[in-house]
This record gives structure tokens, C-alpha cells and sequence, in this order.
């Protein structure tokens, strides 16, 4: 099956959804053209010689606001790129989508399917530029053979939104390839130089306030000594100074994010809790779920998680006992406490919790049997 990728805001670049979608389509046996646009801060590179990779040589800094133009010249030069001919079109988000749906008529490729990392409700008010994006959406989505988001919430919040069928929404996760496993490493102590004694809470990811960053710095100033909070973002540590005005607790440590993918496994495997806090604003943040690969990355390593109160997350860190939701930021010691002096159980509640919902050959494998299933019956005669 030859597969045409198109990803306009090079969203692969930093989110493992389609990146693994691409490696775990190249590895059923697939060939997979991807168009993206290059990016200045991160490189992406695949080992499978099945996937080749187009990049757009210019910069979308002001897509959101230029979309017509920007997707049209995406379009243009896609059609240029390539004279393959496709089975399938995966689009990426609304721009993927839209140049997907017309890359699919100029190339006569027989189905489209969508990607959606970003749930878009159209009752959601929290960015301006949700209408363009929404409206394209939600047209062009009934012309999708099938559609791909992360969880079942998120399915369902946009089987309703978009009155498709639920059947026609699959679920594949932001998670990493593989099975979880335990694997200690003294990364972050080593770097810090730790004592072998101290407690590590990880924060990684952006910094902003839809990720609590300032109120889990501010309730760090109240923990323990032995109990560090490190900061893994991207960016310099000038940068994260400035944005907490210059003023970081003892025990608050800042890590560069910007690093080598095969670092991060050594990163999360020496923290000793992950910390996952989103805001509630915005419907595609407060119903994060299985999109959220911090997460995902540390259920994998076997590290409890404490998150705020979150749909489908905060119910699974139950269930599992793979870790706590709190109410606030002031009450992540005492669920910390209650970890430590539990840990072996909450560790391989983790595990299982990866193990049982994240792991992405299970959800690999659905994907693949509707491909599988759409081009063969078109192949079929009449």
C-alpha cells in the first residue's frame, strides 16, 4: 500500500502520534511518502527506508492567520513533489485535512483519512482562530473513510460535535513504540548532583500557564529540602528565569528540553514521580487524556503520576494505582508522601496502566485492518 503523509504544521516534529503512526505503517509493510515543512529546532529522521520525507523549505509563522494562502502553497508544492500515485491520504489536523481532501482529487487517491491531534469543538471559544479551522473541519471530515484521535473521550466529544459515527473514530494514543519497563538511570541526579537521598518531581513539557507551570513552582517553595522539582522545558534557563520573574525556590531545578530523543528515556527514567497538570479552559486541554504524552512517556518507564482533576486521566490513576489527583498544587506532598511509602504498588500500577491502555500495537492494529480492508475492497472487481 502506498500511503501519501501530509502534515503542513510539521506537527510530527514534536508530537509522537504521527510519527509512530508513520514508523508502525512502514513497519506493517507500507510505503509512506511524508510531506511536512521544515523545521529550524527540531530534525526529524526515520530508519525505515519504506518512508521518505519531503520538507517544505519555508516558514508558517503567521498559519493561523494566513491559512488560505499558506495550505494552498503547501498544496501546490505537494502536487509538485511527487508523481506517485497513492492509495491512502492521511491529513494532520485542519490544514492536513483540507490539503489531503484536494491532494486526494488532483492525484485521484481512491481515500482520505483524518488525524486529529487537536480536538476542535465548535462550542469551544478559547482561540480566535478555532472558527476557520472548525469550519473546515467539521465539512470535510464526512469525507473521511475513518478519522484518528487519541482516546475514547476524545472520540466521543467529536463523534457528537461532528455527528459522525462513533465506528468511524479509532484511537492511537501520544504515546511512545513498545512495551513499559523499569530501567533506572542517575541522569538528573548526576547532572545536579543530587544526593542519592533526594526525591525527584518531574515537570516536562512547555512552560505556561495552561500547564500550571507557575503555581507547581510556587507550591514547591513548601516542600521538603530533599524534595526537588525539575523543570525539563525547552528553552534557555535565561529564558525560564524570565518567565518566573527571576524568582525560582532552592529546590527548583531548570533542564533543557532540547535534546537528542534517545536522552528523554534517561530523563524520565531517573525521575521518581511525573507531574501532569493541564488547564480547564479549553475543551482540547481539559479532555487531554491519552494526548498527553507526558503521560503516556512516564506510565511507560513505571513512574506514578500526579495530575490535577482530569477527565479519563484522573479515573485511570485510580484504577490502576498508578498515581493521584489533586485539587490544588498545595496538595501534591501529601499524595507524594502517600506514593513514596507505597511506592513498589504505584510503580507497577504504572506499568499496567501503559500496559493495558497506551500500548500502541494494540491500537496499531485496528489502523492497519481498516487500511488493509478499504484498499483491497477497492481492488476487488465489480
Amino acid at each position: 500500500m502506498n500511503i501519501a503523509f501530509l502534515c503542513p504544521l510539521n506537527t510530527m516534529a514534536y508530537l509522537p502520534c504521527s510519527y509512530n503512526l508513520i514508523n508502525m505503517l512502514a513497519s506493517a509493510g507500507h510505503r509512506v511518502d511524508v510531506f511536512t515543512v521544515a523545521s529550524t529546532n527540531t530534525v526529524v529522521r526515520f530508519q525505515d527506508n519504506r518512508i521518505s520525507v519531503f520538507e517544505m523549505n519555508r516558514k508558517f509563522e503567521s498559519c493561523l492567520r494566513r491559512w488560505i494562502p499558506n495550505f494552498l502553497a503547501f498544496l501546490n508544492w505537494v502536487l509538485t513533489s511527487t508523481k506517485h500515485s497513492y492509495d491512502v491520504c492521511i491529513g494532520v489536523d485542519p490544514p492536513g485535512l483540507v490539503s489531503g481532501y484536494l491532494f486526494s482529487k488532483f492525484k485521484h487517491v481512491p481515500f482520505l483519512v483524518y488525524e486529529s491531534l487537536e480536538l476542535m469543538l465548535s462550542y469551544d471559544k478559547t482561540r480566535i482562530w478555532y472558527p476557520q479551522y472548525v469550519w473546515m473541519e467539521k465539512r470535510l471530515i464526512l469525507k473521511a473513510a475513518f478519522v484518528i484521535t487519541q482516546d475514547h473521550i476524545r472520540a466521543e466529544l467529536m463523534a457528537a460535535d461532528s455527528r459522525i459515527p462513533l465506528s468511524k473514530i479509532l484511537t492511537f494514543p501520544n504515546a511512545p513504540i513498545g512495551p513499559p519497563r523499569l530501567r533506572r538511570s542517575n541522569y538528573l541526579k548526576e547532572k545536579f548532583q543530587l544526593a542519592e537521598t533526594d526525591f525527584i518531581l518531574l515537570y516536562a513539557g512547555s512552560l505556561g500557564e495552561w500547564a500550571w507551570s507557575s503555581q507547581l513552582v510556587e507550591a514547591s517553595r513548601y516542600w521538603p529540602t530533599n524534595h526537588k522539582l525539575i523543570m525539563h522545558v525547552r528553552g534557555s534557563f535565561a529564558q525560564v528565569r524570565a518567565f518566573f520573574n527571576n524568582s525560582l525556590p532552592q529546590n527548583v531545578l531548570v533542564s533543557n528540553a532540547d535534546l537528542p530523543n534517545d536522552l528523554l528515556d534517561d530523563v524520565i527514567d531517573s525521575c521518581d514521580i511525573g507531574l501532569v497538570f493541564y488547564d480547564h479552559e479549553s475543551p482540547n486541554i481539559k479532555y487531554v487524556g491519552h494526548a498527553s504524552g507526558k503521560l503516556c512517556h512516564f506510565l511507560r518507564c513505571g513512574k506514578p503520576v500526579i495530575s490535577n482533576m482530569l477527565p479519563l486521566i484522573s479515573d485511570q490513576l485510580i484504577a490502576f494505582s498508578s498515581g493521584f489527583s489533586v485539587t490544588a498544587p498545595n496538595k501534591i506532598m501529601n499524595a507524594a508522601n502517600f506514593i513514596i511509602s507505597n511506592y513498589p504498588r504505584f510503580q507497577k500500577g504504572a506499568l499496567r496502566h501503559f500496559e493495558t491502555e497506551l500500548l500502541l500495537e494494540k491500537h496499531f492494529s485496528p489502523i492497519n485492518t481498516f487500511l488493509e480492508t478499504l484498499v483491497t475492497r477497492n481492488a476487488m472487481p465489480a
